[in-house]
Formats: structure tokens, sequence, C-alpha cells
């Protein structure tokens, strides 16, 4: 993590910044280097209760580091890459104490870090937590795949309403427009499993705004069921 730290502050630092404090890289690594070590003996104890695993980019997209952050907001460590053995990393820093009150583990759908918890964490399934906007985000893109799907099986005189309507799927129902509710009516009967998919990203939204944790697990139970059918 100390070193990651260090990277990013580089990275903020240009070339006349330097010449103007009359600095070299490495005096100003130095600096960093204490900076980072005082901030981490003076950090408060980790709350590692809940837990937040994202990815970001510096460097112009080229380089990725894994950040660990809790739900105070509070960064707990920032790890190279985004791998496994990225999030494996700060896994493997905790004690068992601390592992053992993990209580949720929110992440995106990447397979590298669900396998880092599952190989770190016991009874990891129970605490994995895909965030709402990825979710959301591969309901959409799956939505929009299914229509272009369904276009190309529909007769040919149907495509151009079919493409026009690309919009109108992907919003929500609360937002659309008596035109745009009349337009997705009639291209249901067309569109046989775009309409399904829409329903079930929906309903998924319902959800989301509408139920407790309780009441929630069964409605996702009656989402899943009703997606195999």
């Amino acid at each position: 993590m100390r070193q990651c730290t260090r990277i990013l502050v580089a990275a903020q630092i240009d070339r006349a910044g330097r010449k103007q404090l009359r600095l070299s890289w490495t005096a100003i690594d130095n600096i960093m280097e204490r900076a980072v070590r005082r901030g981490l003996a003076n950090a408060p104890d980790r709350d590692t209760t809940q837990l937040a695993v994202d990815e970001t980019a510096f460097r112009k997209g080229h380089d990725y580091v894994t950040i660990v952050s809790n739900g105070h907001g509070q960064v707990l460590s920032v790890e190279d890459g985004r791998s496994a053995h990225s999030l494996g990393r700060f896994y493997a820093s905790l004690d068992e104490p601390h592992k053992q009150e993990i209580i949720s583990i929110s992440m995106d759908m990447s397979p590298a870090y669900q396998k880092a918890t599952f190989d770190h964490i016991e009874k990891a399934h129970r605490k994995i937590a895909f965030d709402h906007f990825h979710v959301a985000q591969m309901l959409t893109r799956t939505l929009d795949a299914t229509r272009k799907a369904d276009m190309k099986r529909a007769d040919s005189s149907m495509r151009q309403e079919i493409h026009r309507s690309r919009y109108t799927w992907l919003r929500h129902r609360k937002g659309l427009e008596g035109q745009q509710i009349q337009q997705i009516r009639q291209l249901s009967d067309v569109l046989k499993d775009t309409g399904l998919v829409w329903y079930l990203k929906e309903k998924a939204r319902d959800i989301w705004r509408g139920y407790r944790v309780k009441g929630a697990r069964a409605a996702w139970q009656e989402w899943i069921q009703s997606k195999r059918q």
C-alpha cells in the first residue's frame, strides 16, 4: 500500500512544480515515504465490517490499482493491479479477528475479486454484494444486445422502427411518455425476448427501491425463477 500511495501522489507532481521547489525526484520520494509512514502509524484501528472494493486507473489508463475502503469511507489499502493477487494481498494483511468481523464486501462482478474473496474469506458466498451500478449496467447491456438479436430475426419492414426504439427500452418506465409506452407495447408483440428482458430490468429496479432486506431476498428469488421460466 505504501508504494502505491507514493506512486499516486507522485503522478500529481509535474515537472514545473519540482523546479519551483528545487527538489529532485529522490527528495520528493523521501518526503512522501515519511509522510505515508506517519499517516499509517497514526491511522485509527481499521473497521472492516463493511468493505468496498473498486479499481481505478491512473497515468492515462495504462496502470490500475485496487482500492479497498470501509463503510466510513476510510481507504484501507491501495494495491498494485486489479488481479486476484491484488485484492488477496489486502486480505492477507488482515488478522483473523478482522476477517471474522467482515459482514459484507461490495464489488463489481470481477472474477478476479471474487476468486480472491473465496480464497481468503470464510463463507464468502454470504458476504459478497455486487453493487447496484454494475448490476444495472449489466442488465442494460443485456437488454440492448437482446433487442439487436431480435431485430435481426424480425421482418425487414420492422427493423427501422426497432432501431429507433433503442433508447426507449433503456429508460425507466415511469419516465416514459404516452407515445413511448405505446411503442413498447406494440414492439413487445414482435420482440418477445426483448420484452421479457425489459420486464426483468424494471422489476429489478422495483426491488432495489421498494423492499427491505427480508422482502428483497424473497423478491430476488422470485425474480430469478421468472428469469428461468
